[in-house]
């Protein structure tokens, strides 16, 4: 079924120029590791699922979202396209196809050096960091997907984890930022099993590490911070949500309708982000 193309996207198209698409080609991988992923917001909503992928290279390892390589490729495949448009009509065909993506972000992984690329709402930013986890490796065994696995434990973002890993597989690698243990991450979860990632498939595969300009120019190139001032522009969207839409996306709000649409963004505003992997820096 085609999928309705949001009006900001639109007009986006329009206002702002389509950056060339760009794309730098890092590594070629060795592995790709599909990730099922579980998440609840909180013990009374809904679970919601997502496929990531974690492509394995000899220096750099990529995870995102299958539906974000997805997206990535059809903007690739159609940017002439979209390019020479003139009707939104002519766009909306073009993306219509896009899948909806849960967790936007990628995480670019050399060694302990995590590079994360996200957006808070059209504002794009990166920021690096040393990972550092304190696994603490237990006696038990399980087999999970035909794999002899043993337990790890870690506390990561103020989290409790369960890690169950392969050391048939012997790549210190894993879903999300997880790296560190002597063989790859098939399973791992919160102790409140908000979070859940499992092993969907490991194969062999070469392809190349790409990373992919952004698309549109919207909210202006992508900036390089801290993790703390990455975590401060989510906590600035949440308390001024209304600001940010008019300043930010030049959203023009109907005068009859106007308190209306305030409560319903401001709704929306408390579940964006919440609940997420990582705890939200103050």
């Amino acid at each position: 079924m085609k999928k309705t193309i949001s009006l900001f996207l639109l007009v986006s198209c329009f206002q702002f120029k389509l950056a060339a698409q760009e794309t730098k080609t890092i590594d070629k991988s060795i592995y790709s590791v599909i990730y099922d992923y579980r998440f609840q917001k909180d013990s009374t909503s809904l679970i919601k699922k997502d496929r990531f992928e974690l492509l394995i290279g000899k220096k750099y390892s990529l995870f995102q979202s299958l539906n974000i390589k997805f997206n990535d490729s059809l903007f690739n495949a159609n940017e002439e396209a979209i390019h020479s448009a003139t009707e939104s009509s002519e766009i909306s065909s073009i993306l219509s196809e896009q899948k909806r993506v849960l967790l936007k972000f990628k995480i670019l992984k050399k060694g302990n050096h995590i590079t994360t690329y996200d957006n808070v709402i059209v504002d794009k930013y990166m920021y690096d960091e040393m990972a550092s986890f304190n696994w603490k490796i237990h006696k038990d065994t399980l087999t999970i997907n035909s794999y002899k696995c043993n337990k790890a434990s870690v506390i990561f973002s103020s989290r409790d984890y369960i890690a169950w890993f392969t050391k048939e597989i012997p790549i210190a690698n894993g879903p999300y930022k997880f790296v560190g243990l002597p063989g790859l991450i098939v399973k791992i979860y919160d102790t409140k099993k908000q979070h859940t990632f499992a092993l969907a498939s490991f194969i062999k595969k070469q392809e190349l590490i790409i990373l992919y300009k952004d698309i549109f120019t919207t909210g202006g190139p992508r900036q390089k911070v801290s993790k703390k001032e990455y975590y401060k522009a989510i906590k600035d969207f949440k308390d001024n949500p209304i600001s940010y839409r008019i300043n930010k996306m030049g959203q023009i709000f109907d005068e009859n309708n106007r308190q209306e649409q305030y409560r319903k963004i401001l709704e929306r505003t408390k579940r964006y982000k919440a609940n997420t992997i990582e705890q939200i820096i103050e």
